[in-house]
């Protein structure tokens, strides 16, 4: 069985949306306060569009890209698409959010935004979970009260025979 996640008091699952709450002392821009909304799932043309956003920030010769460039590009293009709304400072670049000074600002929401999302994906399996168990449990009740129905009837028919 997996290991169930911590969960953490800066993130809040609220049905398909998580809401983050962001603190931290930038080096550049002082201290930043402000909550981040997430999708916690993404649609496959959605997964397809960061996959071709990552290669365009790459550009032709994407194979030559530091790992640290790799990675700073697949975590702009994720938070393009999973982030719904984002404090002010995020939005410096209105032609690309979360193009921002500092590095670690990106990389410490984009875990947030994967964290969340894999808190979504064990909450609905617990719910799952929940859901079969029940179901289960009322679908064997019903199976014995029907098993109990009909020993009955076979007990009452075997005493109307006999009596006739």
């Amino acid at each position: 069985m997996a290991k169930k996640l911590k969960k953490r008091s800066d993130i809040t699952i609220n049905g398909s949306t998580a809401t983050y709450t962001f603190s931290h002392q930038s080096l550049t821009q002082g201290t930043l306060i402000g909550s981040f909304t997430f999708k916690c799932f993404l649609l496959p043309s959605e997964k397809l569009a960061i996959g071709r956003e990552k290669r365009q920030l790459l550009g032709e010769f994407e194979q030559l890209a530091t790992e640290g460039e790799r990675f700073l590009a697949y975590a702009l293009s994720e938070l393009k698409y999973r982030v719904n709304s984002s404090p002010s400072f995020w939005n410096q670049d209105d032609q690309f959010p979360g193009n921002i000074s500092e590095q670690d600002i990106i990389f410490k929401v984009v875990d947030a935004a994967l964290y969340a999302e894999a808190l979504f994906t064990e909450q609905k399996s617990e719910e799952r979970k929940k859901l079969l168990d029940q179901a289960l449990k009322s679908a064997e009740k019903l199976v014995s009260e029907q098993v109990e129905e009909a020993e009955k009837e076979q007990e009452e028919d075997k005493e109307a025979d006999d009596e006739s």
